[in-house]
């Protein structure tokens, strides 16, 4: 249960700071350089929040997490942001599932697959880093 609750709070706290700079790069980005740019521009960002935030949920909910257990707490938070994917495209975009998918073929999308995955890895990456 402890690694799902990890899981969970590596997603949404990640999802939470990816949601509102996705805002911010919809409106202001996107018109201004187009999605990839801005995808290119996102991307260090959400990654670096991701990786503190892998960080601070190893030490938290287990502070010596085995390789596996990070793995586990990155695939839980994956699996856990491609439903929010779906689902928020479908709402915000009028998205089905086979043009969400259709999306990865597009630059910006291969860019946010290549971030989905590697989200899934980063907190095997961030490992027993300790906190300072």
């Amino acid at each position: 249960m402890t690694l799902f609750r990890a899981g969970i709070s590596y997603f949404l706290a990640t999802f939470a700071a990816a949601f509102m700079f996705g805002i911010v790069r919809q409106l202001l980005l996107v018109p201004k350089i187009g999605a990839t740019y801005a995808v290119l521009i996102e991307m260090p960002v959400i990654l670096s929040v991701a990786y503190f935030v892998a960080r601070w949920i190893n030490h938290k909910f287990n502070p010596a997490p085995t390789f596996r257990q990070r793995l586990a707490i990155g695939g839980i938070g994956f699996t856990c942001l491609m439903i929010a994917e779906v689902c928020l495209s479908n709402l915000f975009r009028g998205w089905t599932f086979e043009t969400w998918l259709g999306h990865f073929a597009t630059p910006d999308g291969a860019i946010s697959l290549t971030m989905f995955v590697l989200f899934a890895f980063i907190p095997v990456l961030a490992g027993r880093a300790p906190l300072r």
